[in-house]
């Protein structure tokens, strides 16, 4: 995250404030959305954006590349761009997004379909618990 945060305004930002870590996080969260926005499907890209999070950009780039060599779809996370991430990556997809949903339901919000969000590296099982 400081590395995402000093690009974010090119400054070294005081991570160890919480208003100041939010913010920077939302910055970067909001960025991401834009870099993955051609991909259509929101759950998808939601998923693409979580793991930019984690791994970074250029990795989560590098992984739809070999994707789209190994001629699987490099706009979809499951089966596809998720076999060419480390499995700590996917399994952070994973988990971010099955506590989403869970959020989402204590909140009285619609949440995403549970299948959609249990993803491995594989694409499919539980989160690590």
């Amino acid at each position: 995250m400081p590395i995402h945060a000093q690009a974010i305004d090119g400054k070294k930002p005081d991570l160890l404030d919480a208003s100041t870590n939010i913010h920077s996080g939302a910055i970067l969260v909001r960025k991401l959305f834009r870099m993955f926005s051609y991909i259509i499907d929101e759950e998808e890209r939601l998923k693409f954006v979580v793991a930019a999070f984690n791994a970074g950009t250029g990795n989560i780039i590098k992984a739809q590349h070999q994707t789209s060599l190994s001629k699987r779809d490099p706009g979809v996370w499951e089966n596809n761009v998720s076999l060419s991430c480390n499995s700590y990556t996917c399994r952070f997809v994973g988990d971010v997004l099955f506590r989403y949903a869970q959020y989402k339901r204590w909140c009285g919000k619609q949440p995403l379909p549970i299948d959609t969000l249990r993803v491995s590296r594989s694409g499919s099982g539980n989160p690590k618990k």
